[in-house]
């Protein structure tokens, strides 16, 4: 009974000094979360950065109830362009649950940034579920499911390719920092 007494204690004094899992990451400890998903059909994990000085997963409020949330996950903890992939969307209350809107995502499959495959309100094909989004002074979280079927561009200049597509399915747990 002891033993179990101590850990509530200590529990309680962590809970009290805020040294949960975000706000030890709010203090400056440098760790990485993870986006899982699927690029066409096929398993694919990327890293997203928690580091206060450079997180990869941010969240603007831009008005009372409405954010904007842009996150980008790398395929390797080298961070570079090639294999990375843009999430950026607006969240909006609306009778007590969230609504994306104005999703974009693009997936670099090389290290320059075009050529790309993209998704948008004027291309490709979309959804986006908002399963929790929670706000604090300093971070927010979110649980979401992406699927997409993303167009191809050539260049920046070129309209996008609807003959050439790949499809994506992200599933997002992340802690994001609030800007």
């Amino acid at each position: 009974m002891l033993y179990s007494s101590r850990h509530w204690l200590i529990a309680l004094v962590l809970l009290a000094l805020g040294l949960t899992p975000v706000a030890m990451a709010q203090q400056g400890a440098t760790s990485t979360e993870f986006i899982e998903g699927h690029l066409d059909r096929q398993p694919k994990r990327w890293v997203v950065s928690l580091d206060r000085s450079l997180p990869t997963a941010t969240v603007s409020t831009i008005a009372p109830d409405v954010h904007r949330v842009r996150i980008n996950g790398y395929g390797s903890d080298r961070f570079s362009r090639a294999g990375s992939v843009l999430i950026e969307f607006t969240l909006r209350q609306n009778d007590g649950s969230w609504q994306a809107y104005g999703t974009e995502i693009r997936y670099f499959p090389f290290e320059p940034q075009h050529p790309r495959f993209s998704f948008g309100n004027d291309h490709g094909r979309g959804d986006i579920r908002i399963q929790s989004f929670g706000i604090e002074p300093e971070f927010g979280r979110i649980n979401a499911e992406i699927s997409a079927t993303m167009f191809y561009h050539q260049s920046p200049n070129t309209r996008p390719i609807s003959q050439r597509t790949q499809d994506i399915v992200l599933n997002l747990d992340l802690t994001l920092t609030r800007n």
